[in-house]
């Protein structure tokens, strides 16, 4: 892959849980670690869910392989956090992962 189309600053960013002070679960994720990557937009889709309207956007991430990143992280790009629907491991392809991922997902 042409390193010019690597040209895009992505985070990887880990869930952190704990407990709450009233004994239910809390939340957070912190960046890991910031990769170069490429991105491209896929197919997006809007519909009325709950009486609002919902935007789906879903995007391949071209990045290194990276042996820690699961679909329990998620990458911010741009201001924007993108919940990862699926992770392929390209190791023919000069060890790249290409990952499937959605926006405007509550997480």
């Amino acid at each position: 892959m042409p390193l010019g189309k690597m040209r895009h600053r992505v985070n990887i960013q880990t869930i952190s849980r704990s407990a709450d002070a009233l004994g239910g679960n809390a939340h957070s994720y912190s960046t890991t670690i910031a990769v170069w990557g490429m991105v491209e937009p896929l197919v997006g889709n809007e519909r009325v869910e709950g009486g609002q309207i919902e935007n789906r956007q879903r995007y391949r991430f071209t990045l290194r392989h990276n042996s820690n990143l699961t679909v329990d992280d998620r990458l911010n790009y741009d201001s924007k956090n993108f919940r990862i629907l699926s992770i392929e491991k390209k190791f023919d392809i000069d060890k790249y992962a290409v990952v499937i991922a959605e926006e405007g997902v509550a997480t």
